[in-house]
């Protein structure tokens, strides 16, 4: 019995012991937290968590123009051999848009100029009937040279297309200084016509290689003058064979001169229809054949004075009747 006593008395003391120890241990732990807690140098665990850096993310918005400009769509009327201040239509409305210090006009360098405001910064404004003809005034040569060679190309003598152009813009003060410049990507519609078109009818005619064609039987024909340009007109005439008087014409006319004679308008060719009929009767040994004979005749309208105003060339058939 005592030794038993005496066993618990000591397992006692031992827990005692031991909770002692833990306790000193606590005291120990809170201590050195609270000396961590005041010492700069030492970051907390859940401060040290949160100083963990996140990646962040700029937005930068798109800069706006200071000057923006505006031209709708026309389309003109050109004839290529006529300044371009001559064609018809290109008068749209021109909107300015300007967010910078005040300005007194609109300028294309090298074309021309709108007075506007003057207006302090940021405005808008509308010129009305801007005249695109005088926009594109850098571009003539081009436009002039694209409807052509489109005519051309397409045997045509009237034809649309396009132009594409990049227009140059100011804003400027009252000195003239430039402000701010834009430039405008730009598409005109073109409608391109030739200066001049002759049409002469088909016609036959029958024809003695004894005599002369003017002799020759037939050859009177309708011939249709179309003239597109701005000139004062009097006459239209085949060179070196004849004229045919127009009446007072000035701009653009479409006339028909009744029983033009084509005997008369291929004099020029006379030698060639000759030999054509000569050849042609002999290969066949015929005293009577029908063939055809090409030419190529030059047409001219002229001003009172005699003056070439537009000239095309017309490209004709004449159907033969040859006889020995």
């Amino acid at each position: 019995m005592n030794a038993l006593r005496a066993r618990g008395q000591a397992t006692r003391h031992q827990s005692m012991a031991h909770m002692g120890a833990a306790a000193l241990a606590l005291a120990a732990s809170m201590t050195s937290s609270n000396a961590n807690a005041a010492d700069p140098n030492v970051t907390p665990r859940a401060q040290r968590t949160q100083a963990v850096a996140t990646p962040q993310r700029t937005l930068t918005a798109a800069p706006i123009p200071p000057l923006q400009v505006t031209v709708p769509y026309t389309k003109l009327e050109v004839v290529y051999d006529q300044p371009l201040t001559f064609a018809r239509g290109g008068l749209v409305p021109l909107t300015v848009k300007y967010t910078a210090p005040p300005v007194a006009s609109v300028q294309v360098p090298g074309a021309l100029s709108y007075p506007i405001g003057p207006f302090p910064g940021g405005f808008e404004y509308t010129i009305q009937n801007a005249d695109v003809r005088a926009l594109l005034k850098t571009n003539e040569q081009q436009i002039l040279e694209r409807c052509k060679n489109t005519l051309d190309y397409n045997k045509v003598d009237v034809i649309d297309t396009v132009h594409d152009a990049t227009i140059p813009f100011t804003v400027n003060g009252s000195d003239g200084a430039v402000f701010a410049t834009t430039n405008v990507a730009y598409q005109v519609g073109l409608t391109c016509k030739r200066p001049l078109v002759a049409k002469l009818a088909y016609t036959k005619i029958e024809y003695d290689i004894n005599q002369p064609l003017s002799n020759a039987k037939g050859g009177l024909v309708p011939f249709t003058v179309t003239y597109n340009g701005a000139g004062n007109v009097a006459s239209v005439q085949v060179p070196g064979s004849l004229s045919y008087p127009l009446g007072a014409h000035q701009g653009a006319f479409e006339q028909v001169i009744q029983n033009a004679d084509m005997r008369a308008v291929l004099k020029r060719d006379e030698a060639a229809i000759l030999d054509r009929c000569k050849g042609t009767l002999e290969y066949n040994k015929a005293t009577v054949i029908d063939t055809v004979h090409d030419a190529n005749i030059p047409v001219t309208v002229n001003a009172a004075d005699g003056t070439v105003v537009a000239s095309t060339t017309v490209a004709y058939q004449l159907g033969l009747t040859c006889r020995r």
